[in-house]
């Protein structure tokens, strides 16, 4: 989505939903699948020259529009539903930074790595260029238990 964003000249925003969660109360009937016949004007059919792609992840949304302007009345119909934080100019979601240079986007997760080497308290340690030591033998008893499972086993979730 980026890729296209890009592509396109399209405006590319970061949104937060506050308390997504915490104090929703639905008045209204749920559906999994938008109803046959359904048709609302306030949404776009589609087939109009204006485009708009929301990427979300629980509370976090990535707007991608075809236009500030629609950019811009998409924000003001979701803060009507919802509280929203318009964080301007998408820069970090899901652990990755996002910097913008002309025309282009350069993504990096030094943040996140920084972060798992800190609950891994390596912080410390001292840093290859290799990611594993070529000379290192392994122990006589490789089935030596880790001192602390329940950290390896999440180090190994986050990667």
């Amino acid at each position: 989505m980026l890729t296209l964003a890009l592509s396109q000249s399209w405006s590319i925003h970061q949104l937060d939903v506050k308390n997504a969660f915490l104090h929703g109360d639905l008045h209204e009937t749920i559906y999994m699948y938008q109803p046959l016949g359904f048709r609302d004007p306030n949404y776009s059919d589609h087939r109009g020259p204006s485009t708009a792609y929301l990427l979300l992840y629980v509370d976090d949304i990535i707007l991608i529009a075809s236009s500030e302007s629609f950019c811009r009345s998409i924000m003001f119909m979701l803060s009507a539903e919802f509280g929203m934080k318009d964080s301007g100019q998408l820069s970090y979601f899901l652990g990755i930074v996002v910097t913008h240079h002309a025309g282009s986007l350069f993504l990096s997760q030094k943040k996140y790595a920084e972060a798992i080497i800190a609950r891994a308290r390596m912080s410390s340690c001292k840093s290859s260029s290799m990611p594993i030591d070529t000379k290192s033998k392994l122990g006589s008893s490789p089935n030596t238990p880790c001192e602390d499972p329940s950290l390896f086993h999440s180090l190994a979730g986050v990667l």
